[in-house]
């Protein structure tokens, strides 16, 4: 990363002050095409992913806790075993993601977009215990 940034701007940056940097700012992908992306088990905590692409991506196993998602398009992205914690998925469409073992505990489901299979896992894990949704959310699921 130190290289990309010294060739992006010219100038010489320690580790130090990415690190530094990385745990004082919050990453914003916003509109980003992530379409097809192979993000398997990065680290994307407290990012900002608003209207980002994640189409057919492969986000197995990565850390979106406390990431904000508003209106992302997620379909048929691979989140199996992603760590969505505290996440913002409010209006996300994730018809044909695969969900399956994904922490969506306290996670804002407000108007995401699921299929009805989808929206009958989500809701069996609930009463299973699997994990709690966001207490001050409505958690509409829209269903095609």
């Amino acid at each position: 990363m130190k290289k990309l940034i010294k060739k992006l701007t010219g100038l010489e940056v320690s580790d130090q002050e990415i690190k530094q940097y990385l745990e004082n700012n919050r990453l914003d992908l916003s509109k980003t095409n992530l379409k097809y992306a192979d993000l398997t088990g990065a680290d994307l905590s407290d990012a900002v992913l608003h209207k980002a692409d994640f189409r057919n991506a492969s986000l197995y196993r990565a850390d979106f806790r406390n990431a904000s998602f508003y209106k992302a398009d997620l379909e048929y992205a691979d989140l199996h075993k992603a760590f969505l914690k505290d996440a913002n998925l409010h209006n996300v469409d994730l018809r044909g993601a695969d969900l399956s073992s994904a922490n969506l505990t306290g996670a804002n489901l407000t108007n995401i977009k699921l299929s009805k299979e989808q929206a009958e896992q989500i809701k069996q894990r609930l009463e299973n215990g699997e994990f709690e949704l966001e207490a001050n959310s409505d958690n509409k699921m829209e269903m095609e």
